[in-house]
């Protein structure tokens, strides 16, 4: 087989055993995406101040806007203030309207675009649960 299929085997693996590991932590949906969205914007920030890189979101104001839409609906995937098949639809229309959110954001690329999604994540879901 051919690497680039074994790296996206592996994280279809990787990501789709997510949810078998979360139905044996002891918390609830929210406080599960919120760790995940802190922890990913730690790692992320870290790793991008570690390289030597400026954040450079705040003078591209459109592609923050759609970024700050893709964390939004990255927060609605996780099943906010949903239930069954509702929850499967939001989660099929909160991802595509994350995949185009992340297309038009054309300037901010990289750690930088995913730790803006991610701590727009982490928001949504704080404000969500109190």
């Amino acid at each position: 087989m051919k690497k680039p299929y074994l790296k996206y085997l592996a994280g279809l693996l990787l990501f789709g055993s997510n949810g078998v590991i979360a139905s044996y932590i002891h918390l609830s949906s929210y406080e599960i995406v919120l760790l995940r969205s802190v922890l990913g914007i730690a790692l992320l920030l870290g790793l991008f101040l570690i390289t030597g890189h400026r954040f450079t979101a705040f003078r591209q104001k459109k592609d923050l806007l759609f970024l700050a839409l893709s964390g939004i609906a990255m927060a609605a995937a996780a099943g906010i203030n949903a239930q069954g098949l509702l929850c499967a639809g939001l989660s099929a229309v909160a991802y595509a309207v994350m995949v185009l959110s992340n297309k038009m954001a054309k300037e901010i690329t990289g750690t930088e675009n995913a730790t803006i999604q991610l701590f727009c994540t982490a928001v949504v879901v704080c404000a969500d649960s109190a």
